[in-house]
């Protein structure tokens, strides 16, 4: 018997009825679909990143700023040049940061060529600091090394004018075990005689 000559039985009131089978034009198929939960993407996305680049500008460490206010030269009985620089530290940090190990080289240029950089003493300080969040600080590093002719020469340019001489300074500061490079640019500075 083939399909289309199949014949079914059907239970009407207890008795079998036996009707022919015809075939079937059409077939429907009825699913239930659930709706599909889209994925977290879009806003939260955007927001994990922009939530990301705010945390790495906060606290990825910056190098700090220095800045001359004033250099003080001098002269003692014994006729040896005396140099105290007072400079301005200021901190990038969004956050109080402790500083140690500042160590930094005064040069001068004797004229507008680059090739007469001379460095006429070296500061430190080896005590440790800190700073507030964008805090600026005024420092006096000690003295820790001078060249005494560099030295005379740069007290005798600063007698001469009120220019002032062409310096920077330049060096190095430690924040924990990162060490950052500072520098002045260069800079007409006032001798104050002290």
């Amino acid at each position: 018997m083939t399909s289309i000559e199949a014949q079914y039985q059907v239970l009407e009131d207890g008795q079998p009825i036996v009707a022919e089978a015809r075939p079937a034009t059409h077939v429907y198929v009825v699913r239930t679909v659930e709706k599909r939960k889209r994925s977290c993407c879009g806003g939260c996305c955007c927001l994990g990143v922009a939530l990301l680049v705010m945390l790495l500008l906060l606290f990825v460490p910056r190098s700090p700023d220095i800045g001359f206010d004033h250099l003080s030269v001098g002269k003692s009985d014994d006729g040896a040049t005396n140099l105290l620089v007072d400079l301005r530290f200021h901190s990038k940090q969004p956050v109080t940061t402790e500083w140690k190990d500042l160590d930094v080289k005064l040069q001068w240029k004797k004229d507008d060529d680059d090739d007469s950089v001379v460095k006429v003493a070296e500061f430190q300080r080896a005590s440790s600091f800190s700073t507030d969040a964008y805090e600026s600080q005024h420092l006096h590093p000690g003295l820790k090394s001078i060249d005494p002719v560099q030295a005379s020469l740069l007290f005798a340019q600063c007698s001469l004018g009120d220019d002032g001489v062409l310096a920077r300074l330049k060096g190095s500061v430690k924040q924990g075990d990162a060490k950052f490079a500072v520098r002045t640019p260069w800079k007409h500075v006032i001798c104050v005689y002290g």
